[in-house]
């Protein structure tokens, strides 16, 4: 059964919607640019911003990246109450501010220092709690949690809840907010493990934003006569250890090129990760294309938006599809790889193919 993204919404340090962002990753990336997301309001995204004042980062990136979604894919964004409507979010660190806030109280001030308002944006699934109550998604609502992987794992799974016919669409979101405390536990990290070090690249500093993508079957797009961004074809994920991590990219690359029913001649363009052991996976990737690796498109979505965890796997989606837009035919190919060894293999198609 084909899936499509049929709606996608960005918010990202390389701008917001659509748009803006895929007109900043086909340019050279600025150098004086850092890895937030400009300022910006909720009103023109959902119907009551007041109710989400107080939100975290990540449920304000989550929300304005659904809107849009939705939006782009011609849906009301106030009434998706169907039932037949999922909702996937993945997360990495969540709303780690709110957290340390929470937690201080509680530290210094017992019980009584306890903040409810920092408590419920603390969980992890606070984005996806919020998001349903914003647009009324009655169906399934996940939150998955994991490396910079989770897009890709999610992805899969609203292909599994599509393909099944439990639903008719899922709205798929992956959300990251900076915080400086995360940025000083990896810098801490990755001086330990030696990242950077002995000729290999520095990792990508941490970034931040959201980004949506709907996803209905062919069946319910040609009915509702949507305009197909791009189609999912297959995800394959494993796990890397050293020393094989190069052949493990390889047999998952060839894996899911296979699921597919594509060649390794079909693929056009390869969207790179943004996290660590990047060279591993051009290396295994280069092994698994061949000769067909000299003759295509890379591209590289971390000088632009840094490394956004939790967004990262859609974000790299949204880079595929605007990749279709501009050539139409094309089959592409999405890797990530996440800070612990996890990996996710993901390829996209144009409409038609």
């Amino acid at each position: 059964m084909s899936v499509v993204i049929t709606g996608i919404g960005i918010v990202s340090p390389a701008g917001i919607g659509m748009d803006d962002f895929a007109c900043a990753i086909a340019a050279p990336p600025r150098p004086e640019a850092g890895f937030r997301v400009p300022a910006f309001g909720l009103e023109e995204y959902v119907g009551n911003p007041s109710s989400f004042r107080r939100v975290a980062d990540a449920t304000k990136f989550t929300l304005a990246a659904i809107s849009m979604a939705l939006s782009d894919a011609g849906l009301d964004r106030d009434r998706c109450r169907s039932g037949r409507e999922g909702l996937l979010v993945g997360v990495t660190h969540g709303a780690i501010d709110f957290s340390t806030r929470f937690h201080q109280g509680l530290l210094l001030e017992g019980p009584q220092g306890a903040s409810p308002l920092h408590f419920t944006e603390s969980v992890l699934n606070a984005p996806a709690g919020n998001a349903a109550i914003a647009f009324g998604i009655r169906g399934p609502v996940h939150t998955l949690i994991g490396e910079e992987t989770v897009g890709g794992n999610a992805v899969g799974m609203a292909l599994s809840l599509l393909r099944s016919g439990e639903l008719d669409r899922c709205i798929v979101a992956g959300a990251e907010e900076w915080v400086d405390i995360v940025v000083n536990a990896y810098d801490r990290v990755d001086r330990a493990r030696g990242m950077g070090k002995h000729g290999s690249p520095p990792p990508a500093p941490l970034g931040e934003g959201a980004a949506a993508i709907v996803l209905e079957t062919a069946s319910v797009d040609t009915r509702r006569r949507a305009a197909s961004r791009a189609t999912i074809r297959g995800v394959v994920s494993r796990r890397l250890q050293a020393p094989g991590m190069s052949a493990t990219v390889e047999e998952a690359v060839r894996a899911v090129i296979g699921s597919a029913a594509y060649r390794t001649e079909e693929i056009a363009h390869v969207v790179l990760p943004t996290g660590r052991y990047r060279r591993a996976v051009e290396l295994g990737t280069v092994f698994a294309l061949g000769e067909r690796a000299g003759g295509i498109r890379w591209i590289d979505i971390a000088p632009h938006v840094g490394n956004p965890f939790g967004a990262t796997g859609l974000m790299q989606v949204a880079a595929s599809a605007a990749r279709h837009a501009e050539n139409a035919g094309q089959c592409g190919l999405v890797l990530s790889c996440g800070v612990e060894g996890s990996f996710c293999a993901l390829v996209t198609g144009s409409e038609g193919r």
